[in-house]
């Protein structure tokens, strides 16, 4: 468990898709407060895009990933902004 409440984060990977599948979510990051079920952090890949969902503020990327090819993936957020 991480603590990320009330700070800016960022997780930054590498992700090599074999195969990829636009109905199928791939879970890569998932958190949520023990005792607000509600309040979750979860980073994925929907819909063959990366997507973000953090308290309801969830973001989908533009890019449409491939199969059989590296990307670089950082997600960041600023507390002191709240993006």
């Amino acid at each position: 468990s991480l603590s990320l409440a009330n700070q800016s984060w960022t997780f930054e990977l590498w992700i090599y898709l074999f195969n990829i599948s636009s109905t199928v979510d791939y879970a890569i990051i998932g958190q949520c407060d023990a005792l607000l079920t509600q309040r979750c952090l979860h980073l994925l890949i929907r819909q063959s895009r990366l997507y973000l969902g953090f308290y309801h503020d969830d973001l989908a990327a533009n890019r449409i990933l491939a199969s059989h090819t590296w990307y670089h993936v950082a997600f960041v957020f600023d507390c002191s902004t709240r993006n």
